[in-house]
Parts: C-alpha cells; structure tokens; sequence
C-alpha cells in the first residue's frame, strides 16, 4: 500500500508553516529596522568626522560657514563642502551625480536635493569656529527638506524614519535616538554654541 499524505494532513502542515512565517516576519523587519537605524549612525558619525577635518584644514571653520572663508570654493552647503572628506578627489559641484550613501538615511524613502541627502546640519552653527563648541550642541540630524536644520521649525524638518525616534549627533560625536528634538524656546544651549544663561 503506497504511503502518502491525506488532503487533511497537507492543509495541519501548510497552516503551521504560516504561523511560523507570520510570527517570525515582524522579527526579520525589527532587525532590517535596527541595520538600518546602525548604518544611520554610521552615516552621522562618518559626516561629523568629515566635518571636523573640514574645519581642521579651514582654519577651525565648521563647514555651514561662508563669510569668512579662506577657499573660493567654500559655500554655504555644508554637504558639498565636505565632500572631499567622504570622498577623495570629488568637486563639490560633483554632489548631486555621485548620490553617496554616506549622505543617504537607508530609511529615507524621499531624499530631498534630488536625492541625494538625508540629514541637515544645524543652522546656527554657521560661520562658528570648532573650538567653540560645547559638547553637547545638535550637529547634524535626520531631516526631510532643508540643508540646515533649523531650530525654529525642527520639529517639522525631522520626522521620526527609525520606528518613533530620528537619530542626531552632537558636536562631541556622540547620537542620541530621540523621539523628538528638542525645543529652541526651552533648550536654546543645546542648539546655540554661543548661548550662555
């Protein structure tokens, strides 16, 4: 008598295999979230580091700055100006065609500036020197539209791409996971290097 499976015995074994896949999908998609939230920081860590080589070789200038430069080539869009740190040999006028993932969020469905860049860099660092930073400044964030991240509106220019919580490194290197950035009104040393109470 020939062994085999009945109708009854298929569909017990079909619908395990479907439990298992839906308890074990959303699992798979928390790690995909958390790669992608560590090649976030990253990301941030690596485009901090360039800027302080970038204000190391302009004479302690952070890269948002334009009065004040000593290079014709420096310009008020701090991700060209470092450019070159993240990448050996590329112009600035190069940025928008290269579209580096070191300046993509790999949770960013809408790149703004093409795109090509995902993160901001704090507006009132403009034209600051490096060595006047305190460590605990807003440096550079996930952003939605804008190549300076505004204190007044940065609620609205950073929405939330790793589960509740958009990813900010601070003058100092360190990132902080946080559900909302905080408020100029009531954090202004967190976001002014020059603030003093």
């Amino acid at each position: 008598m020939p062994v085999g499976f009945t109708l009854v015995e298929l569909l017990v074994v079909i619908s395990i295999i479907a439990i298992l896949a839906s308890l074990g999908l959303p699992a798979i998609a928390r790690t995909r979230d958390k790669g992608q939230s560590s090649k976030c920081v990253s990301n941030l860590k690596s485009l901090h580091t360039a800027s302080i080589l970038f204000a190391q070789d302009y004479n302690g200038l952070l890269p948002m700055g334009k009065t004040n430069a000593t290079s014709p080539d420096f310009n008020d869009q701090w991700h060209r100006n470092i450019l070159p740190y993240i990448k050996e040999g590329s112009e600035a006028s190069n940025f928008a065609t290269l579209k580096l993932k070191t300046f993509l969020c790999p949770s960013d469905k809408t790149p703004y500036g093409s795109g090509t860049l995902s993160y901001s860099m704090n507006a009132l660092l403009g034209e600051k020197r490096l060595a006047n930073l305190a460590n605990t400044v807003i440096f550079i964030g996930d952003s939605t539209n804008s190549y300076k991240l505004s204190p007044a509106t940065a609620g609205d220019q950073s929405l939330p791409r790793h589960g509740k919580l958009r990813n900010v490194i601070f003058s100092d290197g360190h990132v902080e996971a946080l559900e909302k950035l905080p408020s100029y009104a009531t954090n202004k040393a967190l976001w002014d290097p020059s603030y003093s109470p």
